[in-house]
């Protein structure tokens, strides 16, 4: 009985991974922002736009690295009450990330906690990560208009084509307008690079949907 409850909660989590593999294309197609994964040369990180999109580029790694792994929800891991946990690592090009998700299903809306924990963690063996990120994200439908939101807390070192150490507590909220086709990324919180806090205000930002 608890296979068959849990089955429509899993469909749905698995909805939330391919809506989330859909906008992320339509984020760089519609992007005049363009950057390499935490902008390039090197250098330190000395704007908004910067420390935005570099925030991004660690969201846009945890959602890889937990993507993997959605498969691996099976239904006997949902309890009564809509919910799983699951604890995997994953290997990068270089180093590992280790990831604790925590994710519930409601009829409204899909929310997934995961903890990251980067240990010279590079996808490509070129930009790397370490440290450990806490990310809340939630999928919102509502007639043919979806809202994604993203939140991320933590603190991470990155190297690479950019060398910054960052202290994340900053949300991305993605609008998709199901009737219009249009996409759109409103930034809120905080992003502190090396010592220098950089705030936004539900800003709307042209980011590009890069990983480490």
């Amino acid at each position: 009985m608890l296979l068959l409850d849990a089955w429509p909660r899993i469909a749905a989590f698995k909805e939330m991974h391919i809506m989330k593999k859909l906008i992320a294309p339509a984020l760089t197609l519609t992007t005049a922002f363009s950057l390499t994964a935490c902008g390039g040369g090197g250098g330190s990180i000395s704007n908004k736009q910067d420390a935005a999109q570099a925030a991004y580029a660690v969201q846009q790694t945890g959602d890889d690295v937990q993507g993997r792994q959605s498969q691996g929800l099976f239904a006997a891991q949902f309890d009564p009450g809509g919910g799983v946990t699951t604890e995997y690592d994953v290997d990068g090009a270089s180093g590992k990330a280790s990831v604790k998700l925590e994710a519930t299903v409601t009829e409204a809306d899909v929310q997934a906690r995961y903890t990251v924990t980067y240990d010279a963690y590079s996808s490509d063996g070129v930009d790397f990560i370490d440290g450990q990120v806490v990310y809340t994200s939630r999928v919102i439908t509502s007639g043919a208009d979806v809202s994604v939101s993203h939140e991320e807390k933590g603190l991470v070192t990155i190297s690479g084509s950019q060398d910054a150490v960052l202290e994340l507590d900053v949300a991305f909220r993605v609008d998709v307008g199901g009737a219009t086709g249009s996409v759109s990324v409103v930034v809120d919180g905080t992003v502190t690079a090396d010592g220098e806090t950089f705030s936004y205000s539900d800003e709307s930002l042209s980011l590009t949907a890069d990983t480490f």
